[in-house]
């Protein structure tokens, strides 16, 4: 996520956007509009100049260049909007693209239509998608790696699979429960996989990406990347909760050092847990803070991250926590 800058869905078919700093309110909301772009499902930030965001929507990915300094109102579509990304017709499906994740060198983007098993991949340069699939199990999950070798696609059925992005061939896991993982040749696993997050490459060499799923309330599961060219999973399991709270979303702080989870549990409001996180070589976790629901009406957040502020230093970041009406901006400090 740019060091300054977060957007939120405004409507069904409007993005805003504010520019932020500590010490000070954030600026009115610029808003991204187009005609094309209705049922927004998915934002996404280039992970390169901190320019460009990609929209998900009704009909394909709308790639906008925000302005350095975008004003109150509407944006103009000359000038902003970079480009349309349409999906490839064999996996168009709906066309509501709802997920979205970026290579971390910004020139591929990678899709997932509502209701379709496959992926899309887009170069951006050309805006040419390629449809990638090995399953008609749908897509729950899907996050690139930071160095960009391997793309993770979770399954509704709990099925793990990893993506070689050079080739675009895979291998797929099953869940097995207790924390498992196994061929998938052997059954598909017993829970949809929630969530997916991969950790910093300085927190890990060869590869590290948690997991949680449906039916593993209150816990994570770490998936270490091991071997070379062909390589494999080895599970371990991390209690985070009291195993009444599901995970419903995490994120990683860029230098790895600190996991921010979201859980919710039945009747009681979501809650925002930040852990200090160690690799060496297995993950160990320290609950360092707690962010509570402001309200008992507040709803489940929709997403969490981390906002590094220029000039501030690792140390300072801000906890973004997206509900279904606001964002909050929680200022955190690192001893």
């Amino acid at each position: 996520m740019p060091l300054d800058r977060q957007a939120q869905e405004e409507s069904s078919s409007g993005v805003a956007v504010w520019r932020v700093g500590r010490g000070r309110s954030p600026d009115p909301a610029a808003v991204l509009a187009h005609e094309l772009q209705s049922d927004v499902a998915a934002l996404s930030w280039r992970p390169v100049g901190g320019r460009d965001l990609a929209v998900g929507c009704g009909t394909g990915v709308a790639l906008w260049r925000v302005p350095p300094d975008p004003g109150a109102g509407a944006l103009a579509v000359e000038g902003p909007v970079l480009t349309w990304l349409a999906p490839a017709p064999a996996l168009a499906g709906t066309g509501q693209v709802n997920m979205l994740t970026w290579h971390p060198e910004g020139h591929l983007l990678a899709g997932v239509c509502r209701g379709v098993a496959g992926i899309q991949v887009w170069d951006v340069a050309t805006g040419r998608a390629t449809p990638v699939r090995a399953t008609s199990d749908p897509t729950t999950a899907l996050a690139w790696s930071p160095c960009g070798a391997y793309l993770f696609q979770g399954h509704a059925s709990g099925t793990l699979r990893l993506w070689e992005t050079t080739a675009w061939t895979s291998q797929a896991w099953a869940y097995g429960g207790s924390h498992s993982v196994h061929s998938a040749r052997a059954g598909p696993g017993p829970s949809l996989v929630v969530a997916a997050a991969w950790a910093p490459a300085r927190l890990s060499a060869q590869g590290l990406v948690l997991v949680a799923h449906a039916e593993a309330p209150g816990s994570l599961t770490a998936l270490h990347m091991t071997g070379a060219s062909a390589p494999s999973l080895e599970a371990q399991p991390m209690p985070i909760a009291d195993g009444k709270e599901e995970v419903t979303g995490m994120a990683w702080n860029p230098d790895g050092q600190r996991l921010a989870v979201s859980l919710a549990a039945a009747g009681r409001p979501a809650t925002i847990v930040l852990y200090a996180i160690c690799c060496d070589p297995l993950v160990t976790t320290r609950v360092v803070g707690e962010v509570p629901s402001e309200t008992e009406d507040d709803a489940t957040p929709t997403s969490v991250a981390f906002v590094g502020l220029k000039g501030s230093g690792p140390n300072h970041p801000l906890l973004a926590i997206a509900r279904s009406s606001r964002i909050a901006l929680i200022p955190l400090e690192y001893a």
